[in-house]
């Protein structure tokens, strides 16, 4: 009826449109967000650590550490070898299987976290990843999350066989899965944080 039709049409675009805002808003390949999407979410982070809002929010950093913003930076080590020696469609593997394991990473983390923190997760491009962390923390403790990260990464070949299997289908029929030995993936990470002073004030720091 023309009723019916009229809904699925209406359907068929509440569908389309959020296709599409997904599809700016995360990176195609992993589903992490992009990187437009994660620059406009760090900056809104900014804005609201600023002391006129955490005063109009009632947000407060007593007790240990500070509330901060932090931003972790991850590369994979050598990826254009990968590319170069097994070719473009098994170097995506590797991008996607590094996606599911930062993932878990996170879930991990704010879990150990009591979820006091807030961690979410970026994939601008290539082979460069984000991690934005926002909560009270020490500095310490943010040094120690970003080593987690990259030991949770790293700890194991990548992709694993069981990651591989995950990630199969028929697209990948004619794709050479590499010798475990050769499946040894490492990250660089660097680190930087935003924090709330006791004062109140805020300041920029590396660490």
């Amino acid at each position: 009826t023309a009723k019916r039709q009229k809904y699925r049409e209406a359907i068929a675009s509440i569908v389309r449109n959020a296709t599409n805002a997904y599809n700016v808003s995360h990176n195609a390949l992993t589903g992490l967000y992009s990187r437009e999407c994660f620059r406009n979410l760090v900056k809104l982070q900014i804005e609201a650590l600023e002391p006129e809002q955490n005063i109009q929010s009632g947000i407060s950093s007593e007790g240990e550490g500070r509330l901060s913003i932090t931003l972790i930076a991850f590369d994979i080590d050598k990826f254009k070898q990968v590319n170069d020696t097994y070719g473009h469609i098994y170097g995506d593997q590797v991008i996607k299987a590094f996606a599911m394991r930062f993932e878990r990473a996170k879930e991990e983390l704010q879990s150990l976290s009591g979820h006091k923190l807030a961690i979410e997760l970026a994939h601008p491009s290539g082979e460069e990843f984000f991690a934005l962390i926002v909560g009270i923390a020490s500095e310490e403790e943010i040094r120690s999350i970003a080593e987690r990260f990259r030991e949770k990464i790293s700890e194991n070949f990548l992709p694993s066989d069981s990651e591989w299997d995950a990630l199969n289908n028929k697209s990948l029929e004619n794709v050479i899965l590499p010798p475990l030995y050769e499946r040894k993936v490492t990250t660089s990470v660097g680190v930087a944080t935003y924090a709330e002073l006791k004062s109140g004030s805020t300041s920029e720091a590396d660490t």
